[in-house]
């Protein structure tokens, strides 16, 4: 009865550790969502000093940003050599709930920002002037930082279109 018991006992344990080592992967791997402030965009720049990128501007709140997170997931698998910077315009307060759908989409790993708490109206003016805030919204910047921007829903034969001429092949 004594060992019934013991092993009733380890195999609880057991599963408590593994439960805890669960956990702690999940935790470790969810997006690392930076807070996108004043100087962020410059940042940005930098990161990709030379090199062509695609910054996308999306909310928990649109429905094709979703999709767009999706259809990037899928172009970014092949052709791993495209740079994104994604950017949350919700407040970083909501980081549970971003961090959920970067996650499901398969862009946790990706450069990921989330706006600063009460500053969507001077970060939106500073992203872009002539913005008023329609999503999604994309920023297509070539090697030399000139960038076009598109509003709506992004096409999968447009992404490849501007990756071709713009991003150096891994081949």
């Amino acid at each position: 009865m004594k060992k019934q018991i013991k092993s009733s006992q380890a195999t609880q344990l057991i599963t408590r550790v593994l439960g805890i080592l669960a956990l702690l992967v999940s935790l470790h791997s969810q997006a690392k969502l930076r807070v996108f402030a004043e100087n962020s965009l410059s940042h940005i720049k930098k990161s990709y000093q030379s090199e062509a990128f695609i910054m996308v501007l999306w909310s928990i709140e649109c429905t094709p940003c979703r999709a767009e997170l999706a259809l990037l997931s899928k172009i970014k698998k092949q052709y791993p050599q495209l740079n994104i910077a994604l950017i949350a315009t919700n407040d970083i307060n909501a980081e549970i709930e971003l961090n959920k759908i970067l996650q499901q989409s398969g862009l946790d790993q990706t450069n990921n920002w989330a706006f600063s708490p009460d500053q969507y109206q001077a970060l939106k003016y500073q992203i872009d002037p002539d913005w008023y805030g329609e999503m999604p919204r994309s920023y297509f910047y070539n090697s030399n930082h000139q960038r076009l921007a598109i509003s709506g829903k992004l096409t999968q034969e447009m992404i490849i279109q501007w990756i071709k001429q713009n991003v150096a092949s891994s081949e």
